[in-house]
């Protein structure tokens, strides 16, 4: 029996791209998939955006707010929904035809998984492919901590268990990167698993939420949720093949050290993590840890760490 899929389409004033969209779900190799729109205020009521959806309206719910947010938004959209697998879909985004089936396979065949990444093409405003991205894979048993050092794969190429909503709860409304926190939150409670093929298309464009303009607030407010999930989050779950404090807080340094690399800058939270781990083991050279930061920052910067803790010599074991 195939179950249902919603796939909630929050939108915003972009009628050139919301059909694509649309288009992309119809076209869907899987059957049994309802389609949601959720329009947050739109200029005139949602007026452009309305029409660029007439010859779809049979097939889709559409709604209409007034602005709040894209948190809320996709919050409507799941009030909504009735499907036992939840798609988020951006509006300047689309699906491979195939995306739906695969994610729905692995979920089906796995009840332990919450979540499902997919890889992805980044296109440009034309649709033409720039590169393309694969999602990030690692041990389930280290799952949280490996998701806080990067986010698993771009919002269009993940599906999720309704249920994890029911558990874990709605999706943050005063913070960006809502939709990374909501899947770390996932991950503290339910397996993830991904598909190493590209099944979706993200659009890279003038308009893009996360533009210069934001970044800084993204940075911020990324930052934030790691912090919260480090501090609240006993080692033994981060890594649970290493339970002693010293390794803990070494590995909370590596978090933050990659964290820097990608999302924020925050060495001086990893020195403060590295200092604690320091005092409760002087001689252990961490040499994992070590290879991980020099993947990052150089050989410079691993040097000063090493030296601190007496070692020297560059060690090839445990190189990532």
């Amino acid at each position: 029996e195939k179950s249902l899929v919603s796939v909630i389409i929050p939108t915003y004033n972009r009628p050139f791209y919301l059909s694509e969209a649309v288009e992309s779900v119809i076209e869907q190799t899987y059957p049994k998939i309802e389609i949601i729109v959720v329009d947050d205020g739109s200029e005139n009521r949602g007026e452009k955006n309305f029409e660029a959806l007439k010859p779809y309206l049979s097939k889709l719910t559409y709604v209409y707010q007034t602005n709040q947010g894209i948190g809320a938004t996709v919050n409507k959209g799941l009030s909504q929904a009735s499907g036992e697998y939840i798609q988020r879909l951006d509006d300047d985004d689309f699906l491979g035809k195939e995306k739906i089936e695969k994610c729905v396979k692995v979920l089906q065949e796995n009840p332990n998984v919450g979540l499902v990444a997919t890889g992805y093409h980044i296109i440009d405003e034309e649709g033409n492919i720039l590169r393309t991205q694969m999602p990030r894979s690692y041990p389930n048993n280290v799952r949280l901590l490996f998701m806080l050092m990067g986010c698993i794969s771009a919002q269009v190429a993940v599906m999720v268990k309704r249920e994890c909503h029911d558990v874990v709860g709605l999706y943050r409304t005063d913070i960006m990167g809502e939709d990374y926190e909501m899947w770390l939150r996932i991950a503290k409670r339910y397996e993830v698993a991904t598909i190493k093929e590209p099944l979706a298309f993200y659009r890279r464009h003038k308009e893009n939420i996360t533009k210069l303009k934001n970044l800084e607030k993204l940075e911020r407010d990324t930052l934030q949720f790691v912090r919260h999930y480090l501090n609240e989050t006993p080692f033994s779950e981060l890594i649970p093949s290493l339970r002693l404090k010293p390794y803990g807080y070494a590995l909370k340094a590596a978090v933050y050290l990659i964290k820097d690399g990608i999302h924020v800058r925050t060495v001086h939270l990893a020195q403060q993590e590295l200092e604690k781990a320091i005092s409760l083991a002087p001689n252990d050279p961490l040499l994992l840890l070590w290879e991980l930061i020099l993947s990052v920052h150089g050989d410079d910067w691993g040097w000063q760490f090493r030296k601190a803790f007496g070692t020297a010599e560059r060690s090839e074991q445990g190189r990532l």
